[in-house]
């Protein structure tokens, strides 16, 4: 007959437990009952275990050796039995199939069966989750908070549960229990001891969150067209992100940005008001530190060593610098390299270099070369890189570039016999 509790408890495991077969119940469940057995009766006890997991049929059976006289009634059965189970006359001798209910078991083997067959389950969706989740690091969930601890908080993700620490928390940011919230999965641990199995530690500090909300609330991101190349972070404070556009005719300052700044403000809000500064990218390192100080234009910028100079206006370093060096210490993370800012009348000429402010220039030629971030010449560039330049014609050009070869000679041969 039907057994509807066993057909009811592996449906409502398939159901609410992440990662867990029917087939799985059903070979788990067998597995408890014969482990079980053996344990306690010896592991040559013939028993079997048919489950049919549609109906909750549960069929136990011993095999039992037909006797005239029963001495272990748990190996041997006697004739009259016997004829009770077969349509014919029992041989002495053979080996039945005798049915077994379940309630012959003893309360102690019972328990025994239930904990092996629920430490399997468990054991197999704490296996799930850590496969399941360790392939979505970095990944941007919404969840709802639980628990509200001291030390973090507890966020449902669906089926499983997260722990958000505080150390992973915006400064200044409260939630209550029932809030809905963003975050990251930071990493998976795998195993947390008695029986705890794997926890999801959770991030809303980290640079790649920041970055995975720029790359589900900006399209050209989503898309591919616009790529988030760094991002540096001061959490609930600054951020800096570089992006990079992949096709030609899109700005992707401007398409991170928004009319007013627009397309940032709910990612802002997320941040709990983390001013976000988005700058161009550029393989260039000199190029890219010189964006990565924005919204400050530097006036030249070179490399010295693995240090990149920058020198800005004089009454600008203050800002260039940021309140306590943040926009500087941001902008050397963002790049990978340290930056240094001093002010302009203090910087020396590279020796080794030709800045635009030694060639014979219109001041209007000097500043578009600066707006094309060209600010000394280690190298004679190419033609068809200054033409490039706005307002630069091809004339123009080779005379830039014939004063370029001449200086950059001269300051060789100063070294060469300095």
């Amino acid at each position: 007959m039907p057994n509807p509790f066993i057909r009811d408890m592996i449906q409502n495991i398939v159901q609410e437990r992440r990662g867990i077969s029917r087939e799985f119940v059903v070979e788990s469940l067998k597995s408890a009952i014969l482990d079980t057995v053996r344990r306690v009766w010896g592991e040559d006890f013939p028993m079997e275990v048919d489950i049919v997991p549609e109906t909750g049929d549960l069929n136990i059976y011993v095999r039992k050796r037909v006797v005239r006289t029963v001495q272990d009634p748990r190996l041997e059965i006697s004739f009259d039995e016997a004829r009770k189970i077969l349509d014919r006359e029992p041989v002495e001798g053979e080996d039945l199939r005798v049915p077994f209910a379940f309630s012959e078991f003893t309360r102690g083997m019972v328990k025994q069966i239930q904990n092996r067959f629920l430490n399997r389950i468990r054991n197999e969706e704490r296996q799930y989750i850590y496969r399941d989740f360790k392939d979505q690091i970095r990944s941007i969930k919404r969840g709802k908070v639980q628990k509200v601890e001291k030390t973090g908080l507890f966020i449902s993700l669906g089926k499983v549960e997260g722990f958000l620490p505080q150390r992973e928390m915006i400064p200044g940011e409260r939630y209550r229990e029932s809030d809905m919230i963003r975050v990251m999965i930071l990493r998976v641990e795998p195993n947390q001891g008695r029986g705890r199995g794997p926890q999801i530690i959770l991030s809303r500090t980290h640079p790649d969150f920041l970055k995975g909300l720029l790359e589900l609330e900006i399209p050209e991101i989503t898309e591919g067209r616009v790529q988030v190349r760094a991002v540096a972070r001061r959490p609930g404070e600054r951020a800096k992100v570089a992006v990079w556009s992949t096709e030609q005719g899109i700005d992707p300052v401007g398409a991170c940005v928004g009319p007013r700044g627009t397309r940032l403000h709910p990612i802002q809000r997320e941040l709990h008001g983390e001013r976000i500064d988005v700058v161009r990218y550029s393989p260039d390192p000199v190029e890219f530190a010189a964006n990565a100080l924005s919204p400050i234009v530097p006036r030249i910028a070179y490399e010295q060593g693995e240090t990149i100079i920058v020198g800005v206006n004089d009454d600008e370093v203050s800002e260039a610098k940021g309140k306590e060096g943040i926009n500087v210490i941001l902008a050397s993370e963002l790049v990978g390299r340290r930056i240094e800012v001093h002010p302009f009348s203090e910087v020396q000429e590279p020796p080794d270099a030709v800045s635009v402010y030694e060639l014979d220039l219109s001041e209007s030629l000097r500043q578009n070369l600066l707006a094309a971030r060209k600010y000394v010449f280690r190298d004679i560039p190419p033609l068809a890189e200054l033409l490039r330049v706005e307002g630069m014609d091809e004339g123009t050009a080779l005379r830039i570039l014939n004063e370029i070869e001449q200086k950059l000679q001269q300051k060789r041969e100063r070294q060469a016999t300095a």
